[in-house]
């Protein structure tokens, strides 16, 4: 089971040898190789036999107030576990209680013992975890280095892993960037990450292992977490202690109090977020089980997207050890695709953020971003003698491609050129992050994002795109020789780039603040420059094709392209000119997919395609197909990425939103491609603050109450109406308020 305080993650299960066993991870465990880390694994061990014939035996997570609860009743005794990480203090209590004596230790388990292990070149970890240097590429070998643990600490168990050595300055090297090397911070060297148990009563009982001081009925422990870039161990030790201290009060009587006050804290932080959002769906079982995993799946983010760096697709902070898609056993530490974000599945962790009133956990994402701008920037200039910045499709945290990626070098090869081809033009990824942080500030209307986040973001990502692309004859933009996604890699004027730039310069178009005003006429100018969506053929065959011209034609990858201009850009769908289109599109698009990143049920939805995104959705959201062999329902076996799949559960999160809910420029569109056998009572956020609970019952909207009740003229309520098309039997259109 998962737990969490969006920082902090923790996995834990019971052994029926008497133990409870606790996975660490933090947000921001980045090894000297780049990869996301493990803090380690604690193992409570009971003197007796506490789970091994009993009576009764339960544990459950506590999604009201984020803890899990273990209980075991046994004839002579029973023990109870209530682990909670703290929402707002770095730190995972354990609280024991049982009805008769017992004893416990606490172990800490490391598998990152070794002096040096594989090298960084090594071909499993280049292909499928750390995705890095090439094989052949010659360049000191850089090892994991092992973690330490600290000594003569009698009352406490201290333990930490420190990068002495980074890959970042021979990336840089390697990626032709020398110039770099010393005049930006490492954002891996130096850093130290780990953590510390202590508990009253507890003593040390080895180099690893604390104990009970005497048997007890009731004990209470905490393990504190800390990551830091310091000049050495010592300093991290220092301020791992002042951090307990700060949290830690002299007195055992005033600690169990201070504690009492955090918990209460804690649980009035899950109350709110809770109280924030919700979609509760009832009518027949595949009703009840969306409702589930989409709380599930909500929770599972909540547990680890408030951290430092934003959640990892494959796995969040939740991985565990297992077989590779080879059969090879791997480490914790251990996730296919490895240790670079990938925007195209990244984008599908934060977009359902928006309805949920979310929006804290969307700023480590966007603070990433940020920090690599200058980076980017300068890459932009060097590579292509010009100005903007763009994100890597795949890129390391602090921006760059991953090794493998940017490829070899050979003789006349051009400076920056990168060989892996699904991503060497492959650009959409920035253009969605801007249109996404529009969305943020269209939700939020927060002054200050728009100053320092979207508009410096965005004005280089269009800067890149009008000064990188030349123009036709018409004097708009030609984009010629870029990718459609990883599917086709030399293609002309393609319909998801199109689509990306009208959608974000109209959205910067009808921002109306003094902010925004001075680059209004750019923005006007740029916005007459934007070709239009390329279409094809008449009556039945009339479709928006990949591109406007296809130099060749092979598909490469799964994706289909030119359906990005119904979602994320927006630019067909409910409530919209073309919509037949559009469905036209989707009926003859070229992949049939609606599981972890492929998202026909989402295009269905915008579409209005109530049965079809409503079928997908029940398929998508059944835990017996894509859990196996994992037990939380929400854990998703990987089926293009790692487990938990990520994506797969925060693309029927928007599906269900977007069934319901649906922002247009001017107007809010109520229950769009929403089924008449399902009834639901929702609250979910809608741009300028606004945000609609109410509750639909037999394909009526029974009650609605809109906060604030003068935007309630702004919701229009779709009504129901036959439609043409075989892939659904019913759509919505809308009707007046």
């Amino acid at each position: 089971m998962p737990l969490g305080n969006g920082d902090l993650g923790v996995n834990v299960w019971v052994e029926k040898s008497s133990s409870v066993v606790i996975l660490l991870s933090k947000t921001d465990a980045w090894g000297e190789m780049g990869s996301l880390l493990k803090l380690g694994q604690i193992r409570i061990r009971f003197a007796h036999d506490a789970f091994a014939a009993t009576r009764r035996f339960t544990q459950r997570t506590d999604l009201r107030s984020g803890a899990i609860c273990i209980d075991s009743v046994r004839p002579d005794n029973a023990v109870r576990l209530r682990l909670w990480a703290d929402a707002n203090k770095p730190v995972l209590w354990a609280e024991i209680e049982a009805d008769k004596d017992v004893e416990a230790t606490v172990e800490l388990e490391l598998w990152r013992n070794a002096t040096a292990s594989k090298p960084v070149c090594d071909e499993t970890l280049w292909n499928l975890e750390l995705y890095s240097f090439p094989q052949n590429q010659e360049s000191e070998p850089f090892s994991r280095l092992p973690d330490h643990i600290v000594p003569d600490e009698p009352d406490r168990l201290t333990w930490y892993h420190r990068n002495e050595e980074s890959i970042f300055d021979l990336t840089l090297r390697h990626q032709k960037l020398d110039e770099l090397i010393g005049t930006m911070p490492d954002p891996l060297k130096r850093r130290t990450f780990g953590g510390c148990v202590v508990g009253d009563g507890m003593v040390r009982s080895g180099p690893r292992a604390l104990r009970s001081r005497k048997p007890f009925r009731r004990l209470v422990f905490g393990v504190h977490v800390l990551t830091a870039l310091t000049p050495d161990a010592g300093s991290w030790i220092e301020q791992l202690r002042n951090q307990i201290s700060a949290t830690t009060c002299a007195s055992a009587a005033d600690r169990e109090r201070e504690r009492e006050q955090a918990w209460t804290a804690h649980e009035a932080w899950w109350r709110e977020f809770w109280q924030r959002s919700w979609i509760i769906v009832r009518g027949d079982d595949d009703a009840e089980r969306i409702t589930r995993c989409y709380a599930l799946q909500r929770y599972l983010f909540a547990c680890g997207g408030r951290g430092n760096a934003p959640a990892k697709f494959n796995g969040s902070i939740f991985n565990v050890e297992g077989e590779n898609r080879y059969g090879k056993f791997e480490s914790a530490d251990y996730r296919c695709w490895g240790a670079m974000y990938w925007l195209q599945n990244t984008r599908f962790l934060y977009w359902p953020l928006l309805a949920c009133g979310d929006f804290e956990m969307m700023r480590p994402l966007f603070k990433m971003v940020m920090e690599a701008l200058p980076l980017l920037r300068h890459r932009v200039r060097a590579y292509f003698n010009h100005g903007g910045a763009i994100l890597p499709e795949c890129m390391y945290f602090w921006g760059l491609y991953p090794n493998a990626s940017y490829g070899r070098e050979y003789p006349g090869k051009p400076r920056g050129e990168v060989e892996n081809r699904y991503f060497r033009n492959h650009f959409e990824g920035s253009l969605e992050l801007a249109v996404m942080m529009v969305e943020y500030f269209r939700y939020t209307t927060d002054k200050s994002f728009l100053a320092d986040t979207l508009l410096l973001f965005a004005s280089e990502v269009l800067t890149f795109y009008f000064e990188h692309f030349p123009r036709d004859e018409h004097g708009r933009l030609l984009l010629s020789h870029i990718n459609a996604m990883e599917s086709f890699f030399d293609v002309t004027n393609p319909a998801q780039d199109i689509a990306g730039l009208a959608a974000l310069l109209d959205g910067l178009l009808a921002i109306e603040h003094e902010n925004a005003s001075a680059q209004r006429p750019l923005w006007q100018e740029l916005r007459a420059m934007v070709p239009p969506i390329p279409v094809t053929g008449t009556g039945a065959d009339r479709k928006i094709p990949v591109a406007q011209v296809m130099h060749d034609q092979t598909p490469y990858n799964v994706e289909v392209p030119e359906l990005w201009t119904v979602f994320p850009f927006r630019a067909f769908g409910v409530g919209k000119d073309e919509l037949e289109l559009a469905r036209n599109t989707y009926r003859h698009r070229r992949i049939r997919k609606h599981e972890c990143w492929h998202h026909d049920d989402l295009i269905a939805a915008y579409l209005g395609m109530a049965e079809d995104a409503g079928r997908m959705l029940s398929e998508r959201f059944d835990p017996d197909v894509h859990t196996e062999p994992a037990h939380f329902p929400v854990f998703w076996k990987s089926q293009n990425d790692w487990c938990p799949d990520m994506d797969h559960g925060g693309v029927g999160m928007l599906t269900l939103q977007s069934m319901l809910l649906q922002s247009l420029s001017d107007k809010l569109v109520l229950m769009p491609a929403w089924p008449r056998r399902w009834n639901a009572h929702f609250r979910l956020h809608a741009p300028d603050g606004i945000a609609l609970e109410g509750q639909v019952q037999n394909g009526d909207v029974h009650w609605l109450r809109c906060d604030p009740a003068k935007r309630r003229g702004d919701v229009e309520i779709a009504q129901e109406r036959p439609e043409p098309t075989r892939d659904a039997q019913r759509s919505r259109v809308l009707m007046r308020p």
